[in-house]
């Protein structure tokens, strides 16, 4: 161990979550309308039920023991097993009256495969018991097996504020904003539920997360408008739980609060190589670092936007918001001095009898968002979309091994941690300047054997600025060891442990192209879809994990449409590349079957 703990403490982030899950996801059908009295009531809602089947064995790099606190996930399943079996329905209500509206949606979901079958490893709910089903104690009620919970509830209506038209609407719900490429910044207003969208019975309306806030929207013409929105509560995103097949951080979400050390900082203690189970590490007070409570933001996030149509040219909109990172950071708080350290211990100062600090996740509060977005379309119905966003007050993510080596051993760029005061407590990030730069376009290409075909394409580009060399401080880089630095030269990991690389980088680009083809006469009543989608992360390691350099995602997919009311979706997605992709293994087939309500 004289190069250090070789183990990670920061999972990939959500944007990494996507890429790995991106399939197009089902919408919500046309509702059905009843008049009661003076009122309207509208509904629609889905039926869906679906599998997902994993589609390669486990890499031996990524499920390797240099990965413990990653890899419970490419563990628990091999190829040809399903990782996620559910039904599950979706219902949305409306009631109109004299101007005014609720709308109330609700979701309930079922994953026998994640709730029941027996897995090869386990996780930490589940105590490591391989041969047993995974536990979902203490998980969020939107990251649980099965659940049933509310989704939007608000009231909305319509009146006049100086003469023009004001669109209101009060409760919780979703802000409408968003982007149409997977890159750009204003995706970060809404929290996402990345577990929903890992199960192939779900449907596009889950995506969003609602809170509670007001929104309201003025038009002063047709085309000016102004909105508006400010959030009471906040809410994070929510990934798959610990042990699922797209977890790559067997400790971060609730209910996972053990950080596994497996032999790491016993074998620093006592000077030989010990190697620890995940059974066996959390059964050792001195082999896992336990989790304390969240620091998660109050609420009081606001934003506005500014909307123009030049006639000839395109929609303009503006945009500035202040909002709290959806996104989670691990963090350390040293408690009191009654509990030794072991870097004590490893000094022959004290003898050690439990670890003194705690780890949590800490959401970073007051992110100031400056989005300047176009679109268009041209005479041969070509789509155009650009976005330009800004972030003075980033949170980059401290790489994981500096992050504990710093900590427990007092070695590499943070050894100042090792000196952290009782009570004390270091969050985990620095904060930066950033820029992302979002181009899309999606043209129809006419008619080819009997179907309309179309092309969308779209490019990314991310920037950081003034970020320090890797040899001074680096960032990002979850799953590998540390690697030599200015303040400790030493490393005797493997070569992609060693190399100043994999880091987030000053700048990041990839593209993203899909063709898709639509035959809507092959039979009556038939709308039959086929699709190729790629994705090519081309240079860099973007600050949100959209881009890791040479990463690939190929999707090839099928969607069968009956008369509009029955669904069905086949797709199975390749993904690879990148010497620092952990997700890079994840390759599925995913079958889907769902009707409209």
């Amino acid at each position: 161990m004289g190069a250090g703990l070789v183990m990670l403490c920061q999972p990939v982030l959500a944007a990494e979550v996507v890429n790995g899950i991106t399939t197009i996801k089902p919408e919500l059908g046309a509702a059905s309308e009843q008049a009661v009295g003076a009122a309207t009531l509208s509904w629609r809602g889905w039926l869906g039920m679906g599998t997902v089947i994993r589609a390669a064995n486990p890499d031996p790099v990524i499920s390797g023991a240099s990965m413990n606190t990653l890899n419970d996930g490419d563990l628990n399943y091999r190829s040809g097993d399903a990782v996620s079996t559910a039904i599950e329905s979706y219902l949305q209500a409306d009631v109109q009256y004299h101007g005014l509206g609720m709308r109330v949606a609700g979701k309930a979901w079922y994953d026998y495969t994640q709730a029941r079958q027996a897995v090869l490893h386990g996780n930490v709910t589940n105590h490591y018991q391989p041969g047993a089903a995974l536990s979902d104690e203490g998980f969020v009620p939107l990251g649980r097996f099965g659940n049933a919970v509310l989704d939007d509830a608000y009231l909305y209506g319509t009146t006049r504020l100086a003469g023009y038209p004001l669109l209101l609407r009060a409760g919780r719900q979703t802000i409408p904003w968003g982007s149409p490429t997977s890159s750009g910044m204003l995706s970060q207003i809404n929290a996402i539920d990345y577990a929903a969208l890992s199960r192939a019975s779900s449907v596009a309306a889950e995506a969003g997360i609602p809170d509670w806030a007001v929104y309201g929207k003025l038009n002063l013409s047709d085309r000016l408008s102004l909105d508006a929105f400010y959030q009471f509560a906040y809410a994070p995103n929510v990934y798959p739980g610990c042990g699922t097949f797209y977890s790559t951080g067997d400790y971060v979400q609730p209910g996972c609060n053990q950080l596994t050390l497996n032999g790491a900082l016993l074998s620093a203690i006592s000077q030989r190589n010990i190697s620890n189970s995940d059974s066996q590490s959390i059964s050792n007070a001195l082999d896992y670092v336990s989790r304390s409570a969240d620091r998660l933001p109050s609420g009081g996030q606001y934003g506005a936007g500014v909307h123009y149509l030049l006639d000839g040219v395109g929609r303009f909109g503006f945009y500035a918001a202040n909002i709290d990172s959806k996104v989670g950071y691990t963090g350390v708080q040293h408690n009191s001095a009654g509990v030794l350290t072991p870097l004590l211990a490893n000094r022959g100062l004290a003898q050690a009898t439990g670890l003194s600090s705690q780890y949590y996740r800490s959401y970073p509060a007051n992110l100031h968002l400056f989005v300047l977005n176009f679109a268009t379309r041209l005479p041969d119905q070509t789509a155009a979309y650009a976005e330009l966003g800004y972030i003075p007050d980033q949170p980059l993510a401290w790489n994981g091994s500096d992050f504990l080596n710093g900590l427990l051993l007092g070695r590499g760029p943070l050894s100042r941690l090792a000196s952290l005061p009782v009570a004390g407590s270091a969050d985990g990030y620095d904060r930066y300047q950033v820029m992302s730069v979002s181009l899309g376009a999606t043209r129809p290409l006419g008619k080819l054997a009997g179907g309309e075909v179309k092309l969308s394409a779209e490019l990314g580009l991310k920037h950081v600025f003034a970020l320090p060399d890797p040899s001074v401080m680096r960032y990002g880089r979850a799953g590998w060891g540390m690697a030599a630095s200015q303040a400790y030269p030493s490393c005797s990991g493997d070569a992609a442990t060693c190399r100043l690389d994999g880091f987030i980088t000053s700048n990041a680009w990839g593209a993203r192209v899909r063709l898709e083809s639509r035959y809507a006469s092959i039979w009556p009543d038939l709308v039959l879809t086929p699709a190729l989608t790629v994705g090519q992360d081309v240079r860099g390691y973007s600050y949100d994990g959209q881009f890791s350099q040479g990463r690939f995602t190929t999707m090839l997919s099928l969607a069968l449409h009956v008369r509009r009311d029955y669904q069905l979706d086949l797709s199975y997605l390749k993904t690879g590349g990148g010497d620092y992709n952990l997700l890079r293994d994840r390759s599925l087939v995913s079958l889907g079957l769902g009707m409209r309500l």
